[in-house]
């Protein structure tokens, strides 16, 4: 368990924080961390006591009496000018300031690099990305997760002021696959510079712990959808020799996959079953969602790096195209293999992975 903070190290670690925090109390800034006095403009001292009216404004440019949470809202610096925002309501009387503008600019420079790749003829050995454009993007995720890495560790050392006991769990789910982060980083990078077969570590593995493990983290997901997610793990024996992170990786994107392409309050099933082939025993499993399905001409297509399937109204735009290549990458890794099933009216990858004789319980 963490211990609890002092009020100075309260200050310091969200002072770490690469978005703004702002304390209000009776329509006024009592406290601010730096990310917040960089988009203001102010030093966070300066703006001890100001009123929220004087810096917030809602869609239709109005002052903010009182903040809410949502998006459409402006924050106004220094110089006058009015900087979009989300608020997000971080404690009893914290709250988080996203800047907008700031949020999209990793997805839009990948695009840019996407398409620059794109256009450019491909010569032999040419690296996917050069070392300058990866250092950017390697730089830009990483202080990322140094600051949801802060926000987490603050949440927990405020647990019992802040979170209801059932709450603590999700917070820790939350340290758990923040700390997957760094080494999937590490992972793509590899990728975007040798273009290699990804190396694993092999070591015995239950699949279905790793499935559980995946749904797990995707939770949060399904819940914001409405999405149902339904595991009818069969297999038996389910064992087999690979990486654990890696493989929960795949199940991850699979399972975010689906619950973004499926309808709000749908639902996502994932299966698995031990089949026997010439070459030896092989576990799959099937993960279908109610989407609209795949295309026969995108079935291949959606593997390749930078390329994104159709999104189905109401979902989010999406990342980077990088997920299922990276996927792909990883079952052949693992002797096994990825496919998207075509033209079935609705969402189906399947997996299949080697098997491991003698794994029962």
């Amino acid at each position: 368990m963490d211990a609890g903070l002092t009020e100075g190290e309260s200050r310091d670690l969200l002072d770490t924080l690469d978005r703004g925090v702002v304390r209000i109390s009776q329509g006024r800034i009592s406290a601010a961390n730096g990310a917040f006095g960089r988009l203001a403009g102010l030093p966070p001292d300066e703006l001890q006591g100001r009123e929220l009216a004087e810096l917030f404004t809602d869609a239709g440019d109005r002052p903010l009496a009182e903040l809410e949470p949502g998006d459409g809202f402006s924050l106004r610096d220094l110089t006058g000018r009015l900087r979009p925002i989300s608020l997000a309501r971080f404690g009893a009387d914290l709250w988080l300031v996203i800047d907008r503008e700031r949020e999209s600019r990793l997805e839009r420079e990948v695009w840019r690099l996407a398409n620059e790749l794109r256009a450019r003829p491909a010569t032999a050995g040419d690296a996917p990305l050069g070392g300058e454009q990866i250092g950017m993007i390697e730089h830009e995720i990483r202080t990322a997760v140094t600051a949801v890495r802060g926000y987490l560790r603050w949440l927990g050392s405020e647990r019992h002021r802040l979170l209801e006991p059932g709450h603590w769990s999700y917070v820790r789910e939350a340290r758990r696959a923040i700390e997957r982060v760094g080494p999937l980083c590490d992972n793509l990078l590899e990728l975007a510079r040798s273009g290699e077969a990804l190396p694993s570590v092999r070591k015995p593995v239950r699949l279905h712990q790793v499935i559980e493990l995946a749904a797990r983290t995707a939770r949060p997901l399904f819940a914001d959808r409405g999405v149902k997610l339904e595991l009818e793990l069969g297999a038996a024996p389910d064992g087999l020799l690979g990486d654990p992170e890696r493989l929960e990786q795949v199940f991850v994107n699979l399972l975010a996959n689906a619950a973004a392409f499926s309808p709000e309050g749908g639902r996502v099933s994932v299966g698995s079953e031990l089949a026997e082939l010439a070459g030896g025993p092989v576990l799959q499993v099937a993960v279908a969602d109610q989407g609209p399905g795949i295309a026969a001409d995108d079935a291949e297509r959606i593997f390749a790096p930078f390329v994104r399937g159709p999104r189905p109204s109401g979902a989010s735009s999406g990342g980077a195209g990088l997920g299922l290549a990276i996927c792909r990458r990883i079952a052949a890794a693992h002797g096994g293999g990825i496919e998207a099933v075509p033209d079935l009216g609705y969402g189906l990858f399947r997996v299949t992975l080697p098997g491991s004789r003698g794994s029962e319980r």
